[in-house]
């Protein structure tokens, strides 16, 4: 912020001082732009003058007109009066030169820039001005003349640059100039350099004679220029040749530029003689074959940088750099060389850096860098290199970097990289490998011939024909960070595909990959970070099938340890056709299956693996005779079987199947039974009318939607169990044959209708024989008849139960396995008898020894007012605990009243497979109490028998009753009478010899 305010402070201060100094006097310039900078557009006479500056440091003046002079300028404070770094004119005179300190007010300027000037330079433009020591001219084409008098009246000069114009060298010229450092005449037309020529220009060390039409440069043409250190010879010279001597006279020559000459066609040996201190030597772009004498090279003790690139040579010669033995960078790139002498670079043992590519070498000698030691890169880029040979490398033990890209490489030797483990980038793109795996069949581990580069980071192979990922790559390369396989022949990756280099970037597009068979469990690592390495897969023809499973299922997150991230961006399916575009990492796994079709049973039209939902699925018209068996490896467990048929099967036994599908098969009953592996039955769209009630039995989930099912009175229990039962997958689309969602149905009102015309034509056929015969009866035995239909239950509001239960003796008759012992013991009896204050009958206290059980059982039914069944595994295994619910049950279906409490120790005991039907029934009719309920006392307490007694009108007849003569109850059932005292007392408790039941008061 400080900053900002002081710049902003400095460009106000520069802006008033501005205006004072100058726009006070010429209003006809503009208001002041201000940037990094101040600009100011000026009218002066007929034309206009363009101002920028930033003070104290440069000046460009730009010029639209030359109809003015230097008292038409107006005058700026840009320099103080102090020396500035530049001043620049642009299209404008030179006489401008005569006045610019005085315009903008410097005492002098280190560079003239004069660019496109509209005149010849003279002696009088630029007399007066000081301290100049760069001298630019650029597009001088109205310089005629070289302003060699100009020249010499700027004592201080060192560079001249002079671009454009058309005048010509001439001898001792220079004689006289001031003590130039840089000369360049550039594009300036000169058609060549006479002997003696730059005589005078003795402290000159840099010369560019950049695009000039000189034709032949002479011996002596650069005599004088003794220290000069930089000569650049370029650009549309006719030169053909450059003959042994012309460059003598330059004895500490250190850079030589030879830059695109359209005749150059040889340098011949001797052309470099005398120059020891040459140092780097650009010879690029010619437009003809360049030849190179046979040692026109050597014997250059300095060079260090050699590039003839780009020049059509042909040959390299074998001794074409003896001598030269300090050469660090070698570039005879973009050239036509075909063949490279085996030995041509032994001299060169100081060699770093090998550019070799462009040409058409198509044979390495494995001799070839055996001395390179020191090599650090090599490039064999675009040749027609065919193999690579052993120990081809194996001299250049530093190599870093080898390209040998776009060549017609087939084979590489499995020793060509031995030695060079050093090697950190290694380029192969674009060539014919293959790479046929070499096999260890010790461990069955694939190797490539890059096992030995244990360095590596960057192994581009794209553009290829290789098929494999090879297990050094991913175990014995560690380094490595960049692997391009894009562009090859993949079609599918192997099972297992995890890299111990975390940062690798595996690149797999653009290849025929169909399946990737990646090992579908998921082992997430404890490392909570993602894995950092990535296998790019776009761009593939991916089938999504079960395959694709594994691999689907990491695009959720899941990854196994050392194995990288898939990255798949928006890659689509390629097939099967109802996936065909769909986005692979937005689709549902459970749509990848597989055909199987060697597994097909033979009378079957599908065999398909679901791996997603670990099941094998069978489509066929009838029950296959068999059922596949090895279809393992498509799965983590042994699948489960889906069955889908077009016929019912008469019976499913001995068949293992899990799901059966037999929607739309017209099915108008079922006539198979259910089997203990059947879990899920599809029904639907059939014309089933009534409910397989079978199945429900079993637990079987069921699709039943789509079928004529007859709701009525006479299937009411049917449909209130089907309506309830947890089981039915599509509950809410069932309907019944008139069209009525069974989610709809009131099963109370079923039966309305049906009970009104039995109750309607009952009436009107039997009214006047009901009436009679009624009448009858009651007029003589009233009385009777009264007692009769009480003691059975009937006519309840004429008598309370708590009367008819007033003489038995004991409150609850508990029934349970003698293995749940001690929960009746310590928890249940205990809270009875002490808490809730019951009677209670068991059978280890209050049973008389030696009479049968089954006698003992009905009697504790009998003479209890309820019976707690304790339901657990136990019970359902015991058969006098079983025995003892019948009784009960029993009991409670003749009175029509609630006799039994049922309290389950476990909840899932009402899916038993060993509940008898009498329990079945009861349980989905009745409530029951769960052991483990928080609230279990408090409901038992509410269902536990009361000891109040209500007496009704009916009592006072109970006496005159025990003249009805007294029946026997088959298996020692109830005889209920009113005794002398009042009570109700069972007067059947006779045995069947005539004998007196024993007490159980």
């Amino acid at each position: 912020m400080a900053n900002s305010d002081g710049s902003l402070t400095m460009r106000l201060f520069l802006l008033l001082l501005l205006l004072s100094g100058s726009l006070a006097l010429h209003p006809q310039c503009d208001a002041p732009i201000i940037n990094d900078g101040v600009s100011y557009e000026c009218r002066v006479g007929r034309a206009n003058v363009t101002f920028e500056a930033r003070h104290n440091d440069h000046v460009t003046i730009t010029c639209e007109g030359t109809d003015f002079t230097c008292s038409d300028l107006p005058l700026f404070d840009f320099g103080s009066s102090l020396p500035l770094r530049s001043v620049g004119l642009k299209s404008c005179s030179p006489s401008i030169l005569r006045c610019v300190y005085h315009v903008i007010n410097a005492s002098a300027a280190e560079t003239i820039a004069l660019t496109d000037m509209r005149g010849e330079l003279g002696v009088e433009d630029v007399e007066g001005l000081r301290g100049v020591r760069n001298l630019f001219m650029r597009m001088a084409d109205a310089q005629k003349t070289f302003p060699i008098a100009a020249i010499k009246a700027l004592p201080e000069l060192k560079n001249l640059r002079i671009n454009g114009g058309q005048f010509q060298l001439s001898p001792d010229m220079f004689v006289g100039v001031p003590p130039l450092k840089y000369l360049e005449l550039s594009e300036c037309a000169m058609t060549g350099i006479p002997e003696g020529t730059f005589n005078g220009l003795a402290s000159l060390t840099g010369l560019n004679l950049f695009s000039n039409n000189y034709d032949a440069i002479n011996v002596g043409a650069f005599k004088g220029l003794n220290n000069v250190t930089t000569l650049t010879l370029n650009t549309h010279s006719h030169l053909k040749t450059i003959p042994p001597g012309v460059l003598t006279d330059l004895p500490k020559l250190t850079n030589l530029v030879i830059i695109g000459n359209v005749v150059l066609d040889s340098l011949p040996d001797g052309v470099f003689d005398g120059l020891e201190m040459l140092a780097d030597l650009k010879i690029q772009l010619n437009r003809v074959p360049l030849t190179l004498g046979s040692k026109a090279l050597s014997n250059l003790p300095s060079l260090k940088n050699l590039t003839i690139s780009g020049s059509l040579v042909t040959t390299f010669p074998e001794n074409l750099l003896n001598g030269s033995r300090n050469i660090e960078k070698l570039d005879f790139s973009y050239n036509k060389i075909d063949i490279l002498h085996p030995r041509a670079l032994w001299t060169q043992k100081s060699l770093k850096y090998l550019n070799l590519s462009n040409n058409k070498i198509k044979i390495l000698q494995k001799e070839m860098f055996l001395p390179l030691k020191k090599l650090e890169l090599l490039n064999l880029e675009n040749n027609g290199v065919q193999e690579l040979s052993d120990y081809l490398f194996s001299g250049p033990t530093n190599l870093k970097e080898i390209n040998l890209n776009n060549n017609k490489i087939s084979s590489i030797a499995w020793t060509a990289f031995q030695g060079v483990t050093k090697l950190e980038v290694l380029n192969l793109n674009s060539n014919n490998l293959s790479l046929t795996p070499e096999i260890d069949y010790e461990s069955f581990e694939t190797y490539s011939p890059f096992e030995s580069l244990t360095q590596l980071r960057v192994l581009q192979l794209k553009n290829n024909r290789i098929k494999t990922i090879f297990d050094d790559w991913r175990l014995v390369l560690t380094k490595l960070e960049t692997l391009d396989l894009s562009w090859n022949r993949f079609e599918l990756l192997p099972y297992q595909l995890a890299f111990l280099s975390q940062k690798i970037i595996v690149d797999l597009r653009y290849n025929h990959i169909r399946h990737i068979s990646l090992d579908p469990r998921l082992f997430h690592s404890n490392d909570t970070r993602p894995p950092t390495a990535q296998v790019l897969l776009e761009n593939n023809p991916l089938v999504c099938d079960c395959d694709l499973y594994g691999l689907r299922l990491r695009l959720n997150g899941g990854y196994m340890d050392s194995e990288p991230k898939f990255v798949l961006n928006n890659a689509p399916c390629t097939s099967p056709d109802n996936l065909k575009g769909v986005i692979i990492k937005n689709l549902n796994p459970e749509l990848l299956v597989c055909e199987i079709p060697e597994e097909k049973p033979e009378n079957c039209e599908s065999c398909v693996a679901k791996v997603a939902t670990n099941e094998l699925v069978l489509t066929c018209p009838v029950l296959p005779n068999y059922l596949p068996n090895s279809t393992r490896e498509y799965f983590i467990d042994t699948p489960t079987v889906t069955l889908n048929l077009a016929t019912q099967p008469d019976s499913l036994k001995d068949f293992n199947i899990h799901t059966l599908n037999l929607s739309r098969s017209n099915m108008e009953k079922v006539i198979f039974k259910p089997v203990k592996s059947l879990k899920i039955l599809d029904l639907s769209y059939n014309n089933l009318s009534y409910i397989p009630m079978e199945f429900l039995d079993n637990n079987i989930h069921l699709y039943l939607k789509n079928n004529p099912l007859e709701c009525s009175c006479w299937y009411q229990n049917d449909i209130r169990r089907l309506k309830n039962y947890e089981f039915l997958k599509d509950y809410e689309e069932i309907t019944c044959e008139n069209g009525i969602l069974l989610s709809e149905i009131d099963v109370t009102e079923l039966c309305n209708t049906r009970d009104a015309i039995i109750t309607g034509v009952s009436t009107f056929l039997g009214l006047a024989i009901l009436v009679v015969f009624a009448c009858l009866l009651i007029y003589k035995f009233w009385y009777e008849i009264l007692i009769y239909v009480t003691s059975r239950g009937l006519c309840k509001c004429c008598i309370t139960e708590i009367m008819l239960d007033s003489e038995r003796d004991f409150d609850i008759f508990l029934s349970f396995s003698h293995q749940d012992f001690p929960i009746i013991k310590n928890v249940l009896l205990p809270k009875l008898e002490n808490n809730f204050g019951q009677k209670c009958c068991v059978h280890y206290r209050d049973w008389i020894i030696g009479e049968s059980i089954p006698d003992q059982i009905r009697k504790s039914v009998l003479i209890s007012r309820k019976t707690i069944i304790l339901l657990s595994k136990n019970f359902l295994e015991s058969n006098w605990a079983n025995f003892e619910f019948w009784a009960a049950h029993n009991l409670a279906i003749q009175e029509g009243r609630s006799r039994v409490i049922l309290i389950l120790l476990e909840e899932n005991l009402v899916k038993n497979e060993n509940l008898s039907p009498e329990l079945k029934g009861y349980i989905n009719t009745n409530t029951y109490l769960l052991f483990d309920d928080p609230k279990f006392w408090e409901k038992l307490q509410k269902v536990l028998p009361r000891k109040v007694y209500k007496f009704t009108w009916l009592d006072v007849f109970k006496q005159k009753s025990r003249s009805i003569e007294e029946e026997k109850i088959m298996n020692c059932g109830l005889n209920v009478q009113l005794n002398s005292e009042g009570k109700l007392i069972n007067l059947a408790a006779k045995d069947v010899e005539g004998g007196i039941a024993p007490k159980f008061v």
